[in-house]
């Protein structure tokens, strides 16, 4: 028997996303089974995954523009869930924006930060769909900065660290060196060596 293999979450809902219209798509966030899968998706979630992922703009080219823009109307929808006000038509045009304004960031990234403003409480009410995803991306891509300020600095402290290690063996070893080269047996054969040369 061979095992039988799965498919990973991210893959299943592509595959499922091929299937629908661009409008379906704009509404599937209501889906409950479809929001489960989001919400898994989202729930385990890191930023270093979101690091990891591919950008929107290798994404295009990997899967096209078209299931690019549905994966990017579902994250909208399935986060704006709960948006009273959201309508299928503000979805595709909050997505098309996030593609057109942020190619250098990844779907991943725009799931997180719809995580993290949740976690944090930074949902206001009452703002458009629009001003409400950017005023939530844009505390997200300054956490992210952060974060990778930190990641740079914590590099370059590991590799000052290993540097000064590094320095520090050279500076034992030559201190063992004129150790050696100044016992007597040593000093005596080195005179040997000097005279016979």
């Amino acid at each position: 028997m061979k095992p039988e293999l799965r498919l990973s979450p991210e893959r299943r809902l592509i595959s499922h996303l091929e299937n629908l219209r661009m409008e379906q798509v704009a509404v599937a966030g209501k889906s409950i089974p479809l929001r489960r899968m989001y919400l898994r998706l989202q729930s385990e979630l890191t930023m270093e995954q979101a690091l990891k992922a591919p950008k929107l703009m290798n994404l295009q080219l990997a899967l096209g523009q078209e299931l690019t823009q549905k994966l990017l109307c579902f994250v909208v929808s399935s986060a704006t869930a709960g948006h009273v006000t959201a309508t299928p038509l503000d979805v595709l045009e909050v997505a098309a924006l996030l593609a057109e304004q942020y190619p250098a960031e990844s779907v991943k990234d725009i799931m997180l930060a719809f995580k993290r403003a949740k976690l944090k409480g930074q949902a206001p009410a009452g703002l458009p769909l629009a001003a409400l995803i950017f005023q939530v991306f844009s505390a997200y891509l300054e956490e992210k900065s952060h974060y990778l300020e930190q990641c740079h600095r914590e590099a370059r402290a590991r590799e000052a660290s290993d540097q000064l290690g590094v320095l520090r063996a050279i500076t034992e070893n030559q201190h063992l060196t004129e150790e050696i080269e100044n016992t007597p047996s040593n000093r005596r054969i080195g005179r040997r060596y000097r005279k016979a040369g």
